[in-house]
């Protein structure tokens, strides 16, 4: 995901872009691998107070990562002694994307060096002991392993969550539009010539 990221940074046309942010969307699993890890490192003491910093961690990287793009783009026009090369004005939006690459590039190195592994069936009730004799009888039976693309409560969450991601993207992307002069959203902006 973090080289669709910089690959849209270097988008020249309309479908280009279009292109690189469908690939960074299906690339993009980071939501569900981070609830995962969170409900396989907590309890139900803390479950819910965990869950819980998870939209305030959400919000704040929005904010802070508008600011940042918004502050990084164009840097020919706003550093011209630093960025005054013809690359930055062929590729206007390419800094705030690297920068976002190599941002997600550490926090995947930080991740993999500092996050501790997890049993995946540690959030199961499994039974390792060993029992004798008359217990036997007792020890239940292990369940058969069902992939999780056939369980149905999986998929129906996956489902939901994809029709409720892709309707939160539509309108994260569509809303510089809103407030648009009619004339720029029935097409009609062209870029200045320079």
């Amino acid at each position: 995901a973090g080289l669709s990221s910089v690959a849209f940074g270097f988008a020249k046309t309309a479908p280009q872009a279009v292109f690189v942010r469908f690939v960074c969307g299906v690339l993009n699993g980071t939501i569900g691998i981070v609830k995962s890890y969170v409900t396989q490192i907590t309890d139900e003491t803390n479950r819910p107070a965990a869950f819980a910093l998870m939209p305030l961690g959400f919000g704040l990287g929005l904010v802070a990562a508008s600011e940042l793009g918004g502050s990084l783009s164009r840097p020919a026009d706003t550093w011209p002694g630093v960025f005054g090369a013809k690359f930055w004005r062929l590729f206007p939006y390419a800094l705030p994307l690297l920068v976002c690459g190599a941002y997600q590039l550490l926090t995947a190195l930080a991740s993999h060096l500092f996050l501790a592994a997890v049993d995946a069936r540690s959030g199961y009730a499994a039974v390792d002991k060993e029992v004798d004799g008359e217990d036997d009888k007792l020890a239940p039976e292990p369940a058969p392993v069902v992939p999780v693309w056939r369980r149905r409560g999986p998929v129906l969450s996956c489902m939901a969550y994809a029709t409720m991601a892709g309707a939160q993207i539509l309108y994260d992307e569509l809303f510089p539009l809103y407030g648009a002069p009619a004339s720029i959203s029935r097409g009609a902006a062209r870029p200045r010539p320079r």
